[in-house]
């Protein structure tokens, strides 16, 4: 059975609780985490669906998203971000760690895994990877000044995802609303600032047993000559959120992959 818990963390020696969702079923552990904007709601399906019944599973808010501590603002820097979430995990029981990460938490997944033991598997949902996949919201955000986002472009954010057709974007507005303005400016900063910088896709690249699943409806076109070599999964009629778009594919698809990876490789350290 699962449960809302909080971790606690350190920044600069002062306590930061983290908002987490988990369960303890093995010896295995699945650590989700969400993208810009969200919640750790987006992952509730796998606490539902039988298939994953035999793995511990855990969901993070991450800073300044959901019920997750605020930060100063100079401390929303993805590397201090993937910190944070590397000492929460490293509180919980795993012999074997797969960590699965969706668009912001591509990168943010990434950057936690360098200073995480036991790695099995590492799963990007249309991760941020490289500077074209800033296009959809960050970059824009991003543009913005602090001050004129937390005023103006918030509420035109939120406003656009909630009388948007698709019932994606309108959970988004939802899981919108509980964020910190001030702190998804300086994460969406940071993140361009990691896209652009080119870091990101060496060190997926580096990670022995990864694999990249997108919806099928999205227009990755310019990403596929970048991933070359990495195993690329498609979730039938699902966008930028195939695991809401499409529940049980999406959750099929990540079960196959974490029972080929867990049958198959060994916990180990990511490559320097």
């Amino acid at each position: 059975m699962s449960r809302d818990c909080q971790l606690l963390v350190r920044h600069n020696g002062r306590p930061v609780q983290l908002s987490a969702r988990l369960r303890h079923s093995g010896d295995d552990l699945v650590v989700f985490l969400h993208g810009l904007g969200c919640a750790k709601e987006a992952f509730d399906g796998a606490f539902d669906i039988p298939l994953l019944n035999r793995l511990s599973l855990c969901a993070i808010d991450l800073p300044a998203h959901g019920r997750s501590a605020r930060l100063p603002a100079a401390a929303y820097q993805l590397e201090t971000i993937a910190g944070l979430v590397a000492d929460a995990v490293r509180q919980l029981k795993y012999e074997r760690l797969v960590l699965v990460g969706h668009s912001l938490s591509g990168a943010i997944g990434l950057l936690a895994a360098q200073n995480l033991d036991r790695l099995a598997a590492f799963v990007s949902i249309e991760g941020n990877l490289i500077s074209e996949d800033c296009g959809m919201i960050s970059r824009n955000i991003a543009a913005e000044t602090p001050p004129s986002f937390a005023a103006h472009g918030f509420q035109a954010l939120r406003t656009a995802l909630h009388e948007s057709p698709a019932t994606d974007l309108q959970t988004w507005s939802t899981w919108l609303a509980a964020c910190d303005p001030t702190g998804l400016q300086a994460i969406a900063t940071s993140l361009v600032q990691w896209c652009d910088g080119g870091e990101l896709l060496a060190m997926f690249e580096r990670i022995p047993y990864r694999s990249y699943v997108h919806g099928d409806n999205s227009a990755l076109d310019y990403l596929w000559p970048s991933i070359h070599g990495t195993p690329v999964y498609a979730v039938s009629k699902a966008g930028h959120f195939p695991m809401i778009d499409n529940v049980d594919g999406f959750y099929r698809l990540l079960h196959s992959l974490l029972n080929k990876a867990l049958r198959t490789t060994s916990p180990v350290a990511i490559p320097a």
